[in-house]
């Protein structure tokens, strides 16, 4: 959607004005953080767009020409936003989404603040601490790139109007990225959470691609030629490090997804042996693997068509995550109807479900 706004702001057809409020549309119902494209939009036009194309610098415009300038471009997609907002009401009863209606509320702000700290040290060092120590020369070495990387950005944007402005543009855009979730922002130290901030790496790394850019209107006192073979080994270092990291992350995933197809197999075992469709209760399913989701709320799926060869709708996932069925809740229903419910516990080490005597409970 924001690509095809800079197109309509280059050729300012109609059709292209069209395209990007549908794209925006698209983009609203595939993920709600689609509400800050039309932020996003202004901070364009007030950063890169509006001032430039007018005769004259933006403080030649004047402050409330500047603002106008830039907010009547995006006035259809506020429109677009504010109807996407009544549909949501009418369709789910409240115009704020999340897992509470209050916009404002903060429970507990002395577990908020070092939240969201955490959250952006381990969203610019992504390393699952279940591989790799913080104290790693891997990790030691990815933090001083990072510095260096943010380093240079800074001088550029000290010494250059046009990095200044980006540099500005792509941290704006960054907090708009982190606006919706911010109630919700925490990644864990095995990246559990890290799925809130996948729209805020885009800027980020537009703002680190800043100090591999050449800028002519940038005066170093470094050497051209220097900077440049200084910017290269820089480069490369950083490209080593993140393949190696990303591969290294990932091996959580590896390892989730061989354990739920294990998992996926022992449910078509268990169900062979199975007559119709009755009760039956699983223990000891795992939630993740290193951070990596296996079994949060996925056996329903796993047991409906077509990852199942048939729909199973009597089967329940008894652990510490389940928020409908918790133990306590069914254990006496389970002792009183101990001769019509099977019962099951996953065996890890052997990759199997183990039936369990429900006589014994």
């Amino acid at each position: 959607s924001f690509w095809s706004y800079l197109h309509r702001r280059q050729s300012h057809r109609l059709i292209e004005l069209l395209v990007t409020a549908f794209v925006m549309i698209l983009a609203l119902l595939s993920k709600e953080m689609a509400i800050t494209l039309p932020a996003t939009f202004v901070a364009y036009e007030l950063l890169l767009n509006a001032a430039r194309r007018q005769p004259g610098s933006s403080m030649d415009l004047g402050l409330v020409r500047w603002l106008k300038v830039s907010i009547a471009p995006t006035l259809v997609f506020w429109l677009v936003l504010a109807v996407y907002f009544v549909v949501r009401r009418w369709a789910l009863g409240t115009f704020v989404g999340g897992y509470d209606d209050s916009l404002f509320f903060i429970s507990n702000w002395q577990a908020f603040l070092p939240g969201w700290l955490h959250g952006l040290q381990m969203l610019v060092i992504p390393l699952n601490r279940d591989f790799l120590s913080m104290h790693s020369m891997i990790t030691r070495s990815w933090e001083v790139s990072i510095a260096l990387i943010g380093g240079i950005v800074l001088i550029k944007a000290a010494t250059s109007r046009t990095t200044f402005q980006l540099a500005l543009f792509y941290t704006m855009w960054f907090m708009l990225c982190l606006a919706p979730v911010y109630k919700r922002f925490n990644i864990a130290d095995d990246l559990q959470g890290s799925r809130l901030a996948f729209m805020a790496t885009v800027p980020l790394c537009m703002f680190l691609s800043l100090a591999f850019v050449r800028n002519r209107e940038a005066k170093l006192a470094v050497p051209n030629r220097l900077l440049q073979s200084f910017q290269a080994v820089l480069a490369v270092a950083v490209l080593a490090l993140a393949t190696y990291l990303l591969m290294l992350n990932n091996q959580a995933w590896r390892e989730a997804g061989h354990e739920s197809n294990a998992i996926r197999a022992a449910l078509h075992n268990v169900y062979s042996t199975i007559k119709g469709d009755p009760q039956v209760l699983f223990l000891g399913l795992p939630d993740n693997r290193h951070g990596a989701y296996i079994c949060r709320n996925a056996l329903d799926g796993m047991l409906q068509k077509p990852q199942f060869v048939k729909d199973i709708k009597h089967s329940i996932m008894l652990d510490r995550y389940e928020p409908t069925f918790p133990f306590g809740f069914l254990k006496k229903s389970i002792v009183n109807s101990r001769n019509e419910l099977l019962a099951f516990r996953w065996e890890r080490s052997a990759l199997r479900f183990i039936p369990l005597n429900l006589f014994r409970i």
